[in-house]
């Protein structure tokens, strides 16, 4: 019987990061943490993170997708 890999877990940014754990950008670099501030969903916005930079220069808000990834998550998209 061939053994396949459990699919991993997709969801949304906004409800799933809410620990300050390494945050990696789609080609597996990492980037930065997530600083505690969140923009609520509304009806026709899915909500958003913002994350701070590990180089320093600043702060970046994210919405979209996220997977957990060995240490912290993985951004599944640009932006």
């Amino acid at each position: 019987m061939d053994k396949w890999a459990t699919p991993r877990k997709v969801e949304n940014a906004y409800h799933y990061i809410n620990d300050k754990k390494p945050i990696y950008d789609y080609d597996n670099s990492l980037i930065g943490k997530w600083n505690g501030y969140k923009a609520r969903p509304t009806s026709n916005f899915r909500g958003s993170i913002q994350i701070s930079l590990e180089d320093g220069s600043g702060d970046v808000w994210y919405s979209g997708e996220v997977m957990k990834w060995g240490d912290g998550y993985k951004l599944l998209r640009d932006g």
